[in-house]
């Protein structure tokens, strides 16, 4: 299944690779109004809504931590010490507390709606 990253890769190597732009957003810009297709357009604008999304629920919604209660930061395909790759995690800055979640950005959008 494609993704948003997939789109930024092929974006990176058909406009930064030749030289084309140094700046990935840029580069990225290109390749959707020059070479992507319908349903690349798509996928890449629906994970934008989703980032778009959950930070908007964070806003409001955001866990705290359980050993210090500073507030958490949301993060995308972090691995564990053994690790495993898990695609979302729950980060303190504070103390370094790491709560590893096996759910996707959407799935985190529908338990955070569905206050979960």
């Amino acid at each position: 299944m494609l993704s948003r990253n997939d789109i930024v890769v092929r974006a990176r190597g058909k406009y930064i690779k030749t030289g084309a732009t140094k700046n990935i957003t840029i580069a990225v810009q290109m390749y959707l109004e020059n070479d992507a297709s319908k349903d690349e357009i798509a996928v890449y604008n629906s994970e934008t809504n989703d980032l778009a999304r959950i930070r908007t629920i964070l806003k409001t919604k955001r866990p705290n931590c359980k050993d210090c209660g500073n507030p958490l930061k949301l993060d995308f395909n972090v691995r564990d010490k053994e690790g495993k790759l898990f695609p979302t995690a729950f980060i303190c800055s504070k103390c370094g507390l790491i709560r590893y979640l096996s759910q996707t950005l959407p799935e985190l959008i529908r338990a955070f709606n569905d206050g979960n």
